[in-house]
């Protein structure tokens, strides 16, 4: 950080305000407030007086963890959009170490590195969210195919072009990438589970990530320094094997069957809501279209 970007001290600060930041914002939890209304999962009952200690109190969280693990990952179609996750985890893995190899190979002054690259990064998130989220252009699978797509092709583009313009062009398609990523990943989610309540899946999904989300970003900066003898190509080489990963986290996202969906301008949570959602595990359509018309009534 202090020989390419900001200051020690530059980053200690930014690293602080952060975090105040994220502090600030966990306190909007305390005037949300939840829809009221019928769940597709059965409602628990209050929990009565515990008898036999710590170790009976702590059977019931326990099954219940169980039980929803072996629902998620029972669950292959959500399983496969999960290893799309592979691009993402890979594209970290390039972006933590492009700018080094911007001003050590190319001769990308550190300003440019350290400010250009994140604004452009930025901006494709943004453009990305405004395309795709708020005007609702394309289905939730088009939408992580088509950034995906674009981060995959800027690899090359990164690992053989050395002038500027490229680096800024890598660096909006890295960014439109994980922006489209963040914006979708929980309609998504909410969508394969085939839930109301889909809480344990977003609760499980960062556990079975994590050899990902930790490793591929950690084997890269460590083949980096493992082939410092080679100059210029420690870092082409590693980004080109991020490329295929990458590549291989496409063809798991070709894989995923997503809810039926007419392309066309319209909310994530439209489609995160879309009628093709299939009933909760061990309920028959027939019974679920029975306590729907029931409800109606």
């Amino acid at each position: 950080m202090e020989r390419y970007s900001f200051s020690a001290r530059g980053s200690a600060l930014i690293f602080t305000l952060v975090g105040l930041t994220c502090l600030a914002g966990s306190f909007m939890f305390l005037v949300t407030r939840e829809p009221e209304g019928p769940a597709t999962a059965p409602s628990r009952k209050a929990a009565g007086p515990r008898r036999g200690g710590w170790r009976e109190a702590w059977k019931k969280p326990v099954a219940d963890f169980s039980t929803a693990a072996r629902e998620v990952t029972a669950n292959r179609n959500f399983l496969l959009f999960l290893g799309t996750e592979l691009e993402y985890a890979a594209l970290v893995g390039i972006a933590a170490f492009y700018a080094n190899y911007a001003t050590e190979f190319c001769a990308i002054s550190a300003p440019a590195a350290s400010g250009l690259f994140v604004g452009l990064s930025y901006l494709g998130g943004i453009t990305a969210n405004v395309l795709l989220g708020w005007l609702g252009f394309l289905s939730l699978r088009n939408k992580l195919l088509v950034t995906k797509l674009l981060s995959l092709a800027a690899v090359p583009l990164l690992c053989f072009s050395c002038s500027m313009s490229a680096f800024l062009i890598a660096s909006f398609c890295f960014g439109a990438s994980r922006g489209t990523r963040m914006a979708v990943f929980a309609p998504v989610v909410k969508q394969l589970s085939g839930r109301d309540d889909a809480t344990h899946y977003f609760a499980l999904a960062p556990l079975l990530l994590l050899p990902l989300s930790a490793g591929v970003p950690l084997a890269a900066g460590a083949l980096i320094d493992r082939l410092q003898v080679l100059g210029s190509w420690s870092y082409r080489s590693v980004f080109l094997g991020m490329g295929v990963l990458m590549a291989v986290g496409v063809v798991f996202l070709l894989q995923v069957r997503f809810a039926g969906a007419a392309p066309g301008p319209q909310s994530l949570h439209t489609q995160g809501a879309a009628p093709a959602i299939p009933p909760p595990p061990g309920v028959s359509p027939a019974g679920a279209a029975q306590k729907s018309t029931a409800k109606v009534k």
